[in-house]
């Protein structure tokens, strides 16, 4: 492992990156670049070794740098991260999304702008983390960074799961970079909570059963929701208006930016591409601009995008009456594996209504929100969240089902091409599966 970075800003600034091998020497056996997105917990690192493991696992460290980019809340010194970054460069960092307009994501996850940092020439900017992404793989093209280390490029896989798919699904429709062919660019991401629509229509309560409904699940039958579309999902209906631990059940701001691409009317400066401080600043170049929006609905079907989904990751601690399905999956009997070994039973905290199997608790972000002696349930219950679906697999399939429907309304034949991985939300199982390693390392899909 080595850290390095990548600079910007007249060298005052660095994306820190876990790397596979050195940046600033040349490799000419190198023919392919995996890019690992970390999860909300900013575990980079975590990321970093899956993307080796999965490497070692497909025989493919011969031609492959992999690679995982931190994005992270505090600043770093270049002094206290590597010794190629200049010693008082720092690292750009993100604040959590204003207005209560997410209930889990920080602005990195969105494309949001960083806080300001200070430039070569004294004045101060912000930087989206999509401009980051988009330097990143442009860095190994023709007059990049690392062209020169790096000449043969053929691939850039980016893979992203959990808040990293949320992060590579807005990414990959407001970047045109999984256009590009030269290197190939693919986009990978699974097992999101949320994802974004394209249009202010969701899935209607049939297709919303509070239950597994597999990997064959479809929906075809879209509508704005009713005023009172979360009312089903209060805690004690029908006077309560309050998921408890969620939301309340209003659908207020459900289309709004990270869920669609609406945006907080009670405030367009957060919007404002020419304000310094604006923390949708580079978004807002776009959703301020129903054109520029055009534009990028009209290329989404072009770029090659991927999906890879958890079969079993279709479990939901938090919702009233949500339906777990009664076994291992959902009610886990032995922790994640760690250093030393937990024996002890699997307990996951946040188990607002998931109750128990004999001794087991519900866990539905089983193992990846293990850290320690328990785990936490974070498969989401908001109004905004459940209007997608009520688990993590259904929201998938509900979303996949949404963009082939609205490019058909567009006369667009379009399919969103996924395969899944044996497993609940296991950033592990996603990046040792087949499906991950055919794109990665090998030839792509036969579709």
């Amino acid at each position: 492992m080595y850290h390095d970075g990548m600079l910007f800003g007249g060298g005052t600034s660095f994306l820190p990156l876990y790397t596979s091998l050195p940046m600033n020497t040349t490799h000419q056996n190198i023919t392919k670049v995996a890019i690992w997105f970390h999860g909300a917990l900013c575990n980079a690192d975590e990321y970093f070794c899956e993307g080796l493991i999965s490497a070692e696992a497909a025989n493919a460290m011969e031609d492959t740098l992999v690679i995982a980019p931190l994005f992270f809340i505090y600043t770093i010194m270049g002094k206290h991260w590597a010794e190629s970054m200049p010693p008082n460069a720092v690292s750009p960092c993100w604040a959590r999304q204003p207005g209560g307009q997410s209930f889990t994501s920080s602005l990195w996850s969105v494309g949001g702008n960083s806080t300001p940092i200070t430039a070569a020439d004294g004045d101060e900017f912000t930087i989206s983390s999509f401009t980051l992404i988009d330097k990143l793989i442009s860095s190994f093209m023709p007059g990049g960074e690392w062209a020169m280390s790096f000449p043969n490029i053929q691939k850039v896989t980016l893979m992203g799961f959990s808040e990293g798919a949320s992060l590579m699904n807005k990414w990959s429709f407001f970047s045109d970079m999984p256009l590009v062919t030269n290197p190939l660019v693919t986009v990978v991401y699974g097992d999101a909570t949320t994802y974004m629509y394209f249009d202010n229509n969701r899935p209607t309560v049939g297709c919303r059963a509070e239950m597994n409904t597999g990997t064959e699940h479809t929906c075809t039958n879209y509508t704005v929701p009713a005023p009172d579309a979360c009312k089903i999902y209060a805690t004690n209906p029908p006077a309560d208006t309050e998921i408890e631990g969620w939301s309340s059940t209003s659908i207020e701001g459900y289309n709004v930016y990270e869920y669609g691409l609406g945006i907080n009317l009670d405030d367009p400066s957060l919007y404002s591409s020419t304000t310094v401080y604006a923390p949708y600043g580079y978004i807002g170049k776009y959703l301020l601009d129903d054109s520029a929006t055009e534009v990028l609905l009209d290329k989404f079907p072009k770029k090659n995008i991927k999906s890879v989904q958890g079969a079993k990751d279709a479990c939901n601690c938090g919702s009233i009456n949500y339906q777990n399905m009664q076994n291992e999956w959902c009610y886990p009997t032995v922790n994640p594996p760690s250093i030393p070994p937990n024996p002890n039973t699997p307990f996951c905290t946040t188990n607002l209504f998931g109750g128990m199997m004999g001794t087991y608790t519900c866990c539905d972000t089983w193992p990846d929100s293990f850290a320690g002696i328990s785990g936490n349930d974070q498969a989401g219950g908001s109004c905004r969240e459940m209007l997608g679906g009520t688990n993590r697999l259904q929201r998938a399939m509900n979303y996949k089902s949404h963009l082939e429907g609205f490019y058909a309304a567009r006369g667009v034949n379009y399919t969103l091409p996924m395969k899944f991985f044996l497993g609940q939300h296991n950033s592990s199982a996603f990046s040792l599966s087949q499906a991950v390693a055919d794109l990665a390392y090998g030839d792509g899909w036969a579709m």
